[in-house]
């Protein structure tokens, strides 16, 4: 690096002639087969045999694999390993990076190494680079900020949800952010800074609260779905005991409506039957004798 460096320093006739007279180790030629600057790879050459230098302790630590892949332009390529990792720990939960060979040493379950990278984004987007709609890159990226947000609700977070869902897309935003919402334990002036937030970073509040609400009912979904209507028929007498939690889940989602504008009336009503509907199609005792 540091004759890639001088030879910078020497095209620029910067480097004073009585200096230039030390004999120096050529890492340019050496790395990139040539004398020019002009050869893209001569810096990615010099970071990767650092990197797979054994006596460099360091060199495989995720955030000098950070610094190595700006210093070398590649940064994109983490964000496309990190979307790839992301999507594998959709497809299957049990996913684990390290026994992962193409992980290129990162983690996407690392929250430090998340917050680095999607600060980094955050930066490359405020100066317009490359971050055009419509790409694989921009998809990649959106989708590690994402994970970024989910890392957030896990360690609840989600006062910083709005924050970094502005960052995203508009229907991104409300995908993200409503899934968010529907896991989401907190009490009601919580819930009410939320919303605040929400409009403050210009957040489609509404959107997101109706993704909420939909989130809440696919992920009860299994819970319901083999039972069948309760023996006292179409009439809901209320819950005895504890509620279960997807019970719990599918009022939140409701009470998430209840906070949105009046344009949002008629969806609380429509989901409030669908949720009333599993209630009663959910035979347990739990469901009978008392009211909620």
């Amino acid at each position: 690096m540091e004759g890639y460096y001088s030879s910078k320093l020497a095209k620029l006739s910067r480097i004073p002639a009585v200096v230039s007279k030390f004999p120096s180790f050529d890492a340019v030629a050496y790395h990139a087969r040539q004398t020019t600057l002009q050869d893209d790879s001569v810096m990615p050459r010099i970071v990767d045999e650092i990197a797979s230098n054994e006596r460099i302790q360091d060199s495989k630590l995720p955030l000098r694999t950070i610094q190595g892949s700006l210093i070398s332009l590649r940064f994109h390529e983490l964000v496309m390993e990190l979307d790839r990792q992301l999507q594998l720990f959709e497809e299957i939960p049990d996913y684990d990076p390290e026994s992962d060979e193409q992980s290129i040493g990162l983690d996407a379950t690392e929250p430090r190494l998340l917050r680095v990278i999607v600060h980094i984004l955050m930066v490359l987007q405020t100066l317009n680079a490359g971050f055009q709609e419509g790409t694989t890159y921009h998809r990649a990226a959106e989708n590690v900020i994402a994970g970024y947000i989910s890392t957030l609700g896990e360690f609840d977070k989600f006062e910083l949800v709005p924050l970094y869902a502005s960052r995203l897309s508009p229907q991104k935003a409300i995908a993200v952010v409503g899934k968010s919402l529907a896991a989401f334990d907190g009490d009601e002036l919580r819930r009410e800074e939320l919303i605040r937030s929400m409009h403050m970073h210009g957040i489609d509040v509404d959107g997101c609260l109706k993704q909420a609400m939909e989130q809440s009912l696919k992920m009860t979904e299994p819970q319901y779905a083999m039972s069948i209507i309760a023996e006292h028929g179409f009439v809901f007498k209320g819950f005895n005991g504890e509620l279960e939690p997807e019970d719990k889940r599918l009022i939140r989602g409701l009470e998430w409506l209840m906070l949105g504008s009046d344009a949002l009336r008629g969806e609380l009503l429509r989901r409030g039957c669908e949720v009333y509907k599993r209630f009663l199609r959910k035979d347990s005792p739990d469901m009978r004798n008392s009211s909620y």
